[in-house]
């Protein structure tokens, strides 16, 4: 089952993300999802997966939190800020951080979905 909890997405994501899980992680996402990446978009749940597995490699830690969501029926936009360190080949720690947007939508079984995920959109990237 899905996230039905708007104000649990983001613990969602990062338990998955964590976990190195990515049929969870992937869920989270609509079928007919879009991701934004530096070189892009991707869009549907099996190239969102693709994008994810690159983030998981390497037993990153992902913090995440909203901080701010609103919702309008079946539509939530929410912005987020983001922290994932992850080990470089030598051992050394990498850094990344963003503030994402993400637009959210409502699926039939009542769960929330990303639908457009930018995880540096507000940061103007």
């Amino acid at each position: 089952m899905g996230v039905m909890n708007l104000k649990d997405m983001s613990a969602a994501f990062a338990a998955a993300a964590n976990s190195g899980d990515l049929d969870a992680l992937s869920g989270l996402y609509a079928e007919d999802a879009v991701f934004v990446t530096p070189g892009g978009t991707v869009q549907g749940r099996a190239a969102i997966r693709e994008v994810l597995a690159g983030l998981t490699a390497g037993s990153p830690k992902m913090e995440f939190s909203h901080t701010y969501i609103f919702e309008n029926g079946d539509t939530a936009v929410a912005r987020g800020a983001w922290k994932l360190t992850s080990a470089a080949a030598d051992g050394t720690a990498t850094v990344t951080t963003g503030n994402s947007i993400e637009i959210l939508k409502k699926q039939a079984d009542g769960s929330w979905a990303y639908f457009i995920d930018h995880p540096w959109g507000a940061d103007g990237l």
